[in-house]
């Protein structure tokens, strides 16, 4: 799962998580921006440390710069919408 916190810390930066506590935590990652080109930075650098992660399957919620990082570094990676998510829209 790929999730950010939308600024929930002291220095008002993203922290990408599973901030809901139903999953275990992979890696944690603070970044400039939440935007594309941060992101497929976090997901290279995680699939330099755990290269498996290019075979998972993601779920996010309907955040366009996480699935088009997604897709962008593992093009072969299956994205799904986050039920949760969904249901709150």
């Amino acid at each position: 799962m790929l999730d950010a916190t939308h600024n929930y810390n002291n220095i008002r930066m993203p922290l990408l998580t599973d901030k809901y506590g139903h999953g275990q935590p992979v890696v944690h990652a603070l970044l400039a921006r939440e935007d594309k080109e941060h992101i497929s930075m976090f997901i290279n650098n995680l699939l330099a440390w755990q290269p498996g992660v290019a075979s998972a399957t993601f779920i996010t919620d309907k955040d366009f710069a996480e699935i088009n990082a997604v897709h962008r570094v593992c093009p072969d990676t299956k994205v799904f919408l986050c039920r949760f998510h969904l249901w709150k829209k």
